[in-house]
């Protein structure tokens, strides 16, 4: 064996050996002990995590159906029927997303 084949033999070694070191140190440095908590503090900080949470979706869902509005109006104009049933769902899509709140409520999921 020529000695370029040993080193990068070794070198293939040595980089998996790194690899591998820093996925176990990273899941030792990365895990933390998660504590239970009843107080009222943490009921408040869930509530608004959710209603952050909620608020990007409604954002994301305005979003939805202004583009289903401007597809379903382009598909108009040139007269394309897929373009018209993307525009649709869009718009749907949309709609689902800025009033999933209120629907996941109207069913019984509470917050």
């Amino acid at each position: 064996m020529k000695t370029t084949d040993l080193k990068n033999k070794n070198w293939r070694k040595v980089k998996w050996l790194i690899t591998y070191m820093t996925v176990a140190v990273s899941a030792v440095l990365m895990s933390m002990t998660v504590f239970a908590d009843s107080t009222t503090a943490a009921l408040d900080s869930m509530t608004s995590l959710i209603d952050i949470i909620v608020l990007i979706v409604r954002l994301v869902g305005i979003g939805f159906a202004v583009f289903g509005i401007y597809e379903f109006s382009t598909a108009m104009a040139s007269r394309d029927a897929s373009q018209r049933g993307t525009g649709i769902v869009c718009i749907g899509a949309g709609l689902l997303m800025i009033f999933g709140k209120e629907l996941l409520n109207s069913i019984g999921v509470t917050w």
